[in-house]
């Protein structure tokens, strides 16, 4: 969905984490730690999901509570 945000991004800017466990960087998805962050999803209550555009130094946070089964297993099969 960054990419439908209606800004000018350069994918190769962006980062996304579970926690500290980097899911995409540099332009690629990090496939060494797709095991890693599975675990993470799987074993914690509370999942933080961190996101660097690389379009300077503001920050936001965002709380969520409706994330159903049914809505993890459709966005688990696939990993664009």
């Amino acid at each position: 969905a960054l990419g439908n945000a209606g800004l000018p991004l350069k994918q190769e800017h962006v980062e996304v984490a579970f926690g500290k466990i980097p899911l995409f960087k540099v332009n690629k998805v990090q496939t060494a730690n797709i095991s890693k962050a599975a675990s993470y999803l799987k074993d914690n209550k509370e999942i933080e999901i961190n996101i660097s555009l690389g379009m300077g130094k503001f920050t936001a946070s965002a709380w969520t509570c409706d994330i159903t089964y049914d809505y993890v297993k459709i966005n688990a099969e696939y990993t664009t």
